[in-house]
């Protein structure tokens, strides 16, 4: 088939089939995984031509659902739930053992390449994997803290950089948004239940009194532009690195654990 492209936008338009791939196989897959479904070209077009698009919020509202789901679900044995879980399986891979390397991984390639491949993890049994979680070096938490040498003071103001204004989405609570089809995904976000990546210390919460998981696609704009919303005057204070020793937990949650 003759697509008459223009010789000039054959680079870009090989680029957005390229990432119309990426986005339904990795980052935002489907019950079709064999499918490029077309509401996802707009934004592989518009990411071929070097916009900037937040595709962590929808990852994440994903990821979630397909947690929840395998969470509350009376069986196992003929659940089917499809979320880019190999985002989790990186997660795991950074902050606990629970891979091996991968051999051929060199120190430019991507960190999650490392536990990619057949057979990389270790499998451990239910007794090995507790004692995975409670003898964690603290140290290895502060992988999303920013190390500074003394506390800074961030404001949301007009002149903050597109990475820091960034850093403040992802400590802000909210709801995660998805919409894929005529499924809508809504999930509750509190940061402040993992403060200790972000090296903050971390404290026992009550459950939130906000727990939506419906709503129209009305709730989804709504709360997508709660959780971006820009030069809200709002500030944060990060503190100094914490003491290497310090396990980065309150009195009242250590004692909850």
């Amino acid at each position: 088939m003759t697509l008459n492209i223009l010789e000039a936008r054959i680079e870009e338009t090989y680029l957005a089939a390229l990432i119309s791939c990426w986005l339904c196989l990795c980052v935002l897959p489907t019950e079709a995984v064999c499918l490029i479904r077309l509401a996802m070209f707009v934004a592989a077009s518009k990411l071929a031509r070097g916009e900037y698009l937040n595709l962590a919020i929808p990852a994440l509202a994903s990821i979630y659902r397909g947690l929840h789901r395998i969470s509350t679900a009376q069986s196992l044995n003929k659940l089917e739930v499809i979320f880019p879980i190999h985002y989790i399986y990186g997660w795991l891979g950074t902050y606990f053992p629970t891979y091996f390397d991968h051999p051929h991984h060199r120190h430019d390639h991507p960190e999650i390449v490392r536990f990619s491949g057949e057979k990389m993890n270790r499998t451990p049994d239910v007794q090995e994997a507790r004692e995975l979680f409670k003898c964690k070096d603290p140290s290895v938490m502060y992988s999303n803290a920013l190390m500074k040498d003394t506390s800074i003071t961030l404001i949301d103001t007009q002149n903050l950089s597109s990475s820091w204004k960034a850093y403040l989405i992802c400590l802000r609570s909210g709801f995660l948004t998805l919409r894929q089809g005529r499924t809508i995904v809504i999930d509750p976000y509190f940061p402040c239940k993992f403060g200790r990546q972000f090296g903050f210390y971390q404290d026992v919460l009550s459950e939130p009194w906000m727990n939506d998981r419906e709503g129209t696609l009305q709730d989804v704009a709504r709360y997508w532009f709660n959780l971006t919303e820009h030069i809200t005057r709002s500030s944060v204070t990060i503190p100094a690195p914490p003491d290497k020793k310090s396990t980065l937990v309150t009195i009242v949650y250590a004692n909850w654990w």
